[in-house]
């Protein structure tokens, strides 16, 4: 078999194991932390149980039924397929493990979407194994790796997986595609039949791709060959890429897509200039079509050995100024166009430096083995080989340069142009099959220890350099029968264990020889130990179980593990096969679960009441179900077969729980079972849901998605659930309601109206059989919320007034109606010398040592309580004012003639104010009380309103001027006005004179006529009441002085006195003022017949009283005490005057009036006899 030997390198400093130790300690830290807290999930896409909870007999039938968690492993089971447009997305999470278990064909995702199968974002430490992956005609990518600039992911593996089939035709189309990642790695992954690259990379340093296939790459070519349509490579790895590592992969490229490439490392100036990479022990395979198989445009110490380039145009191509310092060393190339080129720049941006190759094979390379063009190349160790072709093993393309030295060739002339160098071997290198292309040496070789030692420890079968005395030419070392160590002997072997044996469980021991005796051999698992099933004894080879866990038949069948076995002697040379693991399949009991199920109570017998659920982790296993206890009265029974519970005894079913053993046996060898406790809770019959009419509101515009509030419903049977629907009235869908919890959502935001929406909401709930009512629920739509109003303001406040002194009410109103304000001050309170009240708006000091005098300017907000709620604002002004002094006035003295022109000014008052620039305002505040003045609120000017009014006296008026400081203040003064005659005099004579009448003369009669005493131009004047004075129930002739009776209603036995003015005519002067003297008497009327004959006229000087008065029913009685009263009169007036009843009686000594008729009020009763007469006032009521 082919020993290897791992790879080493250089220029780690002591420090390493020190390194390695804390790295590796704190890989352990994490990976035990997340295993502590780990589930295992399982998917069984052809699973169709009713109880899907993810365990292994209960898997989930879809990826989409959960969410990833980290820390979890989720399996897919073997030979399954899964169809789904959804990718399986890993974001953010860490600890993930996506794989199979179960036996057969690894598990398929089938991809109809058009993004990523799957995809891994922003994680770390995630595995995606064994599964297979189908694309489609739209897939981007079938795996995609994705981090950040900022945020790489990190730490993920893609393992044991077959990816094909993503054809994308919009510039996309890959197998793997991944930016922006630290530490991938792609092992045991096949991947074909893809649009563009097989995988695609970039700035992902240290990435790994090992023991691959990838094939049938750049299917886009075949669409169109137009390279920038068509530019798929093998692997492509781009930006930054230091610390690749590419190995035990085959990239085939025959199938004539396209001049592109199996591998090409290519990036922007700058960011790969220095990266490092091995690109070892690969295949590539290539038609002559292709440009080249290993592109390297960009690194520094790249290594490039173990490698075989089969049927290429070009195997290897160095490509310029920013690749240096490559060794290409024990690479086989054959069938090929060309082998090596150095220097080749695309585009022409200097030559590479400093190109080793050393102990390649180049065998039936058709033109040039190695070319080089305007750099140097370092040769030596290589066998140069002809077939049937012309090859030469180094071309100049120009300006090229070489070392060659201790390099065998097949004749002369296949060393070309250059020659053969130094130290040459000419002739048959010899190789063991030739024609199967076995390029080992013969024992008889020429090139064996004709080398030259260049510092290469292994050749390609890990054999170490040198075995002779000098190392050999070529890319093998030959190896004698004697004499140097050889590696180990190790076959492939298998062992078996039972599933779930317990750690420590001996499973077997490795065996392997060594061909020196005498040497140790060390023991190591390599890979395929999954879930550290196993630990393997590195002295003995003994393998025991490490992770009982780990061993079920049912997930994983078998393990392969790769165990390397290597010796103590020169070089620790190693070999390695693998070890074949099978889990024997015993038998476990089933699984079964408590599980619960409700009836309704009186169900006829044979009603299904459920399905109990149990497994066998034994795939094929027959279950049989039994009831074992709680049956009571045997009201149950179980199908056997299915689980099925039935209704078995109705009439003993009454509403309780019943807690049935049920138990599940298996048919396995020995039988075994598992029993659980399934109850079964009996309710009573099902009654309908309740819900009573509601109402709600909101506001038109309310965005989609607000909630309006919650219908409320009940169920009067416990523990059921109930479901809402809409099932009328919802105008436009303006509205939606969840099916769950009843909660009302604006739907249709733009159809809202201002309006009632009247719904009709169903509620149903779950029992048996299902039942349902339905409500009407009125959403009231109201308008809009609209912002409040406030206007500037400005406030006065007192110098240094106490704290909690009111400034202002702050004033502001909202246009909708119903609405709360609350007010605040946003702006210009920095050291907080004022509050507002947020209810009121009241503006208060709280630092009165800051009112000095000044202004303060604060912007004031007002917010309503609408939805949403909005605000206005204004700019509030506060003054502390100087300190305000009241005006000054005093009392001053006008002189105007009698009557003058209504609106003449008789004068101006005259004040003024101690605080500069304030304004005065004028009032009377008393003496004008039948306004005969009128006073200019602004200047002072006194004017005549009532020109009658003045006649020669003087008139007092009492003056305020305010001021507008801060409080306000007033002065007030005694304004006298004088009138006088146009004489200048201030008095006219007075005369007195006197008139009689009685009140029962007809109206119009007269009294007399004025006659003044003092006035010479009689006939010229006119006679006016003076101020004060009316002339109640009489009339006055302003022409000629007569006085008559106006109105006897009103008038009354008594004296009534007047003032009369006698006014010139001409001069418009009061000439005389007569005081006029009327007396009213009474007397009785009576009428002329035989009875009055004989009445005597007596005094009513007797008492008499009226009772009762107040009469509720308006009937009187009237008595008199001492002489009787005889031929008397009686008379009852009412307040207009109006007679509304008279009567004479003669001699009694007591009276009844009925006055029941009248309206109730008050009411003159007078008694007349002959001349005299005597009043009461008589109430009804």
């Amino acid at each position: 078999m082919e020993n290897k030997r791992s790879i080493t390198g250089g220029g780690i400093s002591n420090n390493k194991p020190r390194f390695l130790f804390l790295a590796f300690t704190i890989l352990l830290l994490v990976f035990y932390s997340s295993i502590l807290f780990s589930a295992t999930i399982y998917i069984d896409p052809t699973f169709t149980g009713s109880t899907r909870n993810g365990s292994i007999t209960n898997p989930y039938s879809s990826w989409t039924s959960f969410t990833l968690v980290s820390g979890n492993t989720y399996l897919q089971k073997k030979g399954t397929t899964y169809t789904s447009s959804t990718q399986i997305s890993i974001d953010a999470k860490s600890n993930i493990t996506l794989g199979s278990y179960g036996t057969g064909n690894r598990p398929v995702f089938s991809y109809t979407g058009s993004g990523y199968a799957f995809r891994v974002q922003n994680s770390s430490n995630c595995t995606i194994q064994d599964f297979e992956v189908n694309g489609n005609v739209n897939a981007h990518s079938l795996v995609a790796v994705i981090g950040s600039s900022s945020n790489y992911t990190s730490n993920i593996t893609i393992n044991n997986c077959v990816l094909h089939n993503a054809h994308n035709t919009n510039n996309a189309g890959f197998g793997i595609y991944g930016f922006y990642n630290n530490n991938l790695s792609i092992l045991n992954t096949v991947i074909h039949n893809v649009a563009i690259d097989g995988i695609y990379l970039a700035n992902i340093p240290g990435v790994e791709i090992g023991q691959s296939h990838i094939y049938n790459i750049n299917r886009r070519f075949f669409v169109n060959s137009n390279q920038t349509y068509s530019s798929g490579d093998g692997i492509q790895l781009d930006g930054n890429y230091n610390g690749f590592h590419i190995h035990h992969t085959i990239i085939d490229r025959t199938n004539g897509a396209g001049n592109k490439f199996n591998l090409i490392l290519n990036s922007a100036p700058g960011t790969s200039d220095n990266a490092s990479g091995i690109i070892e022990y690969c295949t590539f395979i290539n038609g002559s079509n292709v440009a080249a198989a290993v592109h390297i445009e960009r690194g520094n110490g790249i290594i490039t050995r173990y490698n075989t380039f089969q049927g290429n145009t070009l195997g290897l191509r160095i490509a310029g100024a920013y690749t240096t310092n490559n060794l290409i060393h024990n690479n086989i190339f054959y069938n090929c166009t060309s082998g090596v080129g150095v220097g080749y720049t695309y585009p022409s941006v200097g030559p590479a430096t400093n190109t080793k190759v050393y102990n390649n094979v180049f065998y039936r390379v058709s033109n040039y083995h190695i070319w080089v063009d305007k750099t140097n190349v370092d040769s030596r160790n290589n066998i140069h080989l002809r077939g049937t072709d012309n090859g030469v093993a180094i071309y100049n393309y120009g300006g090229g340069s070489w070392t060659i030295r201790n390099n065998c060739y097949g004749t002369s002339a296949t060393a070309g142009t250059p020659g053969t160098g130094s130290n040459p071997v000419i002739g048959n290198p010899l190789f063991v099959n030739l024609s199967n292309y076995d390029f080992h040496l013969q024992s008889n070789s020429p090139c064996i220890n004709k080398g030259v030692n260049v510092g290469i420890s292994y050749d390609i079968d890990g054999t170490s350099i040198f075995q002779g005395s000098a190392p050999d030419i070529g890319a093998y070392e030959y190896i004698s029968s004697s004499g140097s160590n050889l590696p180990p002997v190790i076959n492939n072997q298998s062992f078996s264990v039972n599933e779930n044996s317990i750690n420590g469980t001996n499973v077997g021991t490795v065996v392997a020889t060594d061909p020196n005796a005498g040497q140790t051999l060390t023991y190591t698992i390599v890979s395929g130990n999954t879930n550290n099933a196993f630990s393997l004894n590195s002295s003995t080879g003994q393998i025991i179980v490490a992770n009982s866990a780990a061993l079920n038949y049912e997930v994983t069948s078998s393990y392969a593990l790769l165990v390397r076995v290597t010796d103590n002697g020169a070089g620790n040379l190693w070999s390695q096969a693998t070890i074949t693991i099978n889990i024997l399949n015993i038998n476990e009991p089933p699984v079964i679960s408590n599980q619960a199920f409700s009836v309704a109570q009186n169900l006829p017998n044979g009603t299904l009441v459920g399905t109990v659920q149990a497994s066998d982790p034994d795939q094929g296993q027959i279950l049989t179900f039994s009831i074992t206890g709680g049956n009571t009265n045997s009201c149950f029974a179980i199908n056997a077969s299915t689980g099925a519970i039935t209704v078995a005894n109705s009439g003993a079913l009454t509403p309780q729980t019943f807690n049935l053993t049920v138990r599940a046996t298996d048919n396995g060898s020995p039988i075994l079972y598992t029993q659980a406790t399934v109850s079964i809770t009996v309710t009573s019959v099902n009654q309908a849901p309740v819900i009573n009419n509601q109402s709600f509101s909101t506001a038109q515009g309310t965005p989609n998605g607000t909630v309006i509030g919650t219908v409320i419903a009940s169920d009067p049977n416990q523990g059921q659930s109930l479901s809402y629907s809409i099932t009328g009235g919802n105008t436009s869908s303006c509205f939606a309601i969840n099916a769950s919890n009843g909660v009302l959502t604006v739907n249709n935001s733009a159809a809202l109206a201002v309006q009632i929406y009247n719904l009709t909401i169903r509620v149903t709930d779950n029992g048996v059989p299902s039942l349902s009512s339905q409500a009407t629920v009125s959403v009231n739509v109201i308008p809009a919320n609209q912002t409040p109003v406030i206007e500037n303001q400005t406030f006065y406040v007192e110098q240094y007034a106490p704290a909690g002194t009111v400034v202002g009410m702050l004033i502001a109103t909202d246009p909708d109606p119903g609405q709360i304000l609350t007010y605040s001050l946003t702006t210009g309170n920095s050291n907080g010398i004022f509050a507002i009240n947020p209810a009121t708006g009241a503006i208060t000091v709280v630092h009165s040592f800051a009112l000095y005098p000044r202004t303060f300017y604060m912007m004031a907000r007002a917010t309503d309580n609408g939805t949403p709620a909005l605000f206005a604002e204004a700019m509030i002004q506060i003054i502390v004012p100087e300190t305000n002094y009241p005006p000054v006035i005093n009392n001053q003295t006008f002189t105007t003639r009698t009557y003058p022109p209504a609106g003449s000014v008789i004068g101006t008052v005259v004040a003024s104010d101690p605080n500069q620039n304030q304004q005065l305002t004028y009032t009377i505040t008393a003496g004008n009380s039948n306004g005969i003045f009128a006073l200019n609120p602004n200047t002072g000017a006194l004017t005549v309103v009532n020109p009658s009014a003045l006649y020669v006296r003087t008139l007092y008026l009492m003056v305020r001027a305010t001021d507008n400081g801060y409080p306000s203040m007033y002065a007030e003064a005694i304004i006298s006005i004088v009138v006088t005659n146009a004489s200048g005099t201030t008095s006219v004579p007075v005369s007195k004179q006197y008139f009689n009448t009685s009140i029962f003369h007809p109206e119009g009669s007269p009294i007399g006529r004025i006659s003044p005493l003092h006035s010479s131009k009689e006939i010229n004047v006119t006679y006016i009441p003076m101020e004060d004075y009316t002339l109640e129930g009489f009339s006055l002739n302003s022409s000629n002085g007569e006085i008559t009776i106006a109105n006897t209603n009103i008038l009354s036995p008594g004296k009534f006195e007047c003032k009369i003015g006698v006014l010139d005519n001409e001069e418009l002067e009061l000439m005389e003022v007569v005081d006029i003297t009327i007396s009213v008497t009474e007397k009785i009327t009576t009428t002329e017949t035989k009875e009055e004959n004989n009445m005597q006229n007596i005094s009513i000087d007797s008492e008499f009283v009226v009772y009762p008065n107040p009469s509720v029913d308006g009937i009187f009685h009237i008595g008199f005490s001492g002489q009787p009263i005889s031929a008397t009169e009686i008379a009852v007036f009412d307040l207009s005057g109006s007679l509304i009843f008279n009567t004479i009686f003669k001699q009694s000594d007591k009276i009844t009036i009925d006055l029941s008729g009248q309206p109730k009020g008050t009411y003159l009763l007078k008694v007349f006899n002959g001349l005299q007469q005597k009043s009461i006032k008589a109430i009804i009521g």
